[in-house]
């Protein structure tokens, strides 16, 4: 079984190929509008802001995603991976079950996640900014936690039943809603509205996966307490096993920050937040159709290896194609970009930025392959890779943000990446024979040495940035 190798090309091939530029489509298009939507928020972030309060909104969204991380106990992981099951078997008691637990865990998780974050604010703040004067800011964080998990449940329900339109649609209206009251909020009260502001994104996304999990028709029925007992206890079982990638990641974004306000103070944070944001243009794309329907396709398939081996070569294709074309023009149109979209206060960040490209282009190639271990539930093997990575990334972080500045930041970021693609690759192989297929190697071999020529030129070639 472990010896599988990648099967020829069956006749459901081109409909998954569909499939996948189906969603890819789906999501493209409505977060091509959510970027639009966000890159003038940002504009208007930066020019009321200035790098420091986009520095200070980013440090509080990464605190924030950290300490969502911890009080989900990967709820959201393990429910769309039980929704995606019971819908890919027909069994409508146990999705009723899951649905019922699902619910009723993410408002017991959030509110206690949002009362304990709430009240260790002036240790967050003290470890977080080096001082206890910005405790409020992250007090108000703990209702933005509650939100989220509230809002990550009913999300998780429509994720599981690959219900792709609606997910688009809701994170489009959250966006859109969210962005007015949060610009509203920031233009009124400048940096004292950054952390309300980002309340206010979290309340809204939170109505509209309720609303999207309404559309979506899951059955609402009553279920006895033993059995809603015994399917929280298994949600949480599997959510904690995979809560540690999660945490992994979120912490390792959190320790490059604080290595960022600590070596050069918020404004140096703020421009690697604004770096950081451009590097994800040109992949987000793919990024979140490959969550929202290749993770839940996969799940339906975990036990047949050649299966799961075509799935994600498929996917491995068509995400490297189109994100090589992304990663190349957002490193090339990187010295209009930013002052276009930031300000002119933001300039200096190209080369941390093409840094972070070539990172996100390992993130392309790495995800399809680290969903493999988290449909076959897998989980020490998912959590070593993503420990690995962690590691990696904050502690040459640490060392290179020391000796490159800013820059050292988006070294460390690809270096990692480059180090979890090896072990990654060593662990897929023995959890289902994963090799990349011809057409894959065929289409790598054109894609990553243009991407890695593009680098190099702007890197060496002299040009102006102005």
């Amino acid at each position: 079984m472990h010896g599988t190798a990648v099967r020829a090309p069956q006749a459901g091939a081109g409909l998954s190929y569909r499939q996948i530029l189906r969603s890819s489509t789906v999501m493209g298009s409505a977060s091509l509008l959510n970027m639009a939507i966000g890159l003038v928020r940002t504009k208007l972030f930066a020019l009321w802001l200035g790098p420091s309060g986009v520095g200070l909104m980013g440090v509080l969204g990464t605190t924030a995603d950290l300490a969502r991380s911890v009080a989900s106990l990967g709820l959201n992981q393990s429910g769309v991976r039980q929704i995606a099951e019971s819908a890919a078997e027909q069994d409508a008691a146990r999705m009723a079950r899951t649905v019922a637990a699902l619910r009723a865990t993410a408002y017991v998780l959030g509110a206690a996640g949002g009362l304990a974050l709430a009240l260790a604010s002036p240790w967050v703040s003290q470890l977080t900014f080096g001082t206890t004067e910005r405790w409020q800011q992250v007090a108000v964080l703990g209702a933005v936690i509650f939100f989220r998990l509230v809002a990550d449940g009913y999300g998780a329900l429509v994720h599981g039943m690959r219900r792709i339109a609606d997910m688009a649609r809701a994170d489009l209206m959250a966006v859109f809603f969210g962005s007015v009251i949060a610009v509203g909020l920031v233009a009124a009260l400048h940096e004292d509205g950054v952390a309300p502001a980002l309340l206010a994104i979290a309340a809204v996304s939170t109505l509209t996966s309720w609303w999207a999990s309404r559309r979506a028709g899951l059955p609402r029925q009553a279920v006895p307490r033993a059995e809603l007992g015994v399917e929280v206890r298994a949600l949480l079982r599997m959510g904690l096993a995979m809560m540690g990638g999660s945490l992994l990641t979120l912490g390792a974004a959190w320790g490059v920050r604080m290595v960022l306000v600590r070596h050069a103070g918020l404004a140096e944070a703020g421009l690697y937040q604004s770096a950081w944001t451009l590097s994800g243009l040109g992949v987000g794309v793919i990024l979140q159709a490959m969550g929202a329907d290749f993770y839940p396709r996969l799940v339906s398939v975990a036990r047949d290896d050649g299966q799961i081996n075509q799935l994600v070569n498929e996917q491995t294709q068509v995400s490297l194609l189109l994100a090589g074309v992304g990663v190349m023009a957002t490193m090339t149109l990187a010295p209009v970009a930013v002052p276009m979209l930031y300000s002119r206060a933001f300039g200096g960040t190209e080369e941390v930025l093409r840094w972070l490209c070539l990172g996100m282009t390992l993130r392309v190639l790495t995800w399809p392959m680290g969903y493999i271990l988290v449909a076959k539930g897998a989980s020490r093997c998912f959590v070593t890779t993503e420990a690995v990575w962690a590691g990696a990334h904050v502690g040459l972080a640490a060392l290179l943000v020391g000796a490159f500045g800013l820059t050292g930041a988006g070294m460390a970021f690809f270096g990692a990446y480059a180090v979890q693609a090896v072990l990654l690759v060593m662990q897929v192989r023995r959890a289902s024979g994963m090799r990349w297929s011809r057409a894959n190697f065929r289409t790598a071999r054109v894609v990553l040495p243009t991407v890695g020529g593009t680098f190099l030129a702007l890197q060496l070639l002299p040009h102006d940035a102005g």
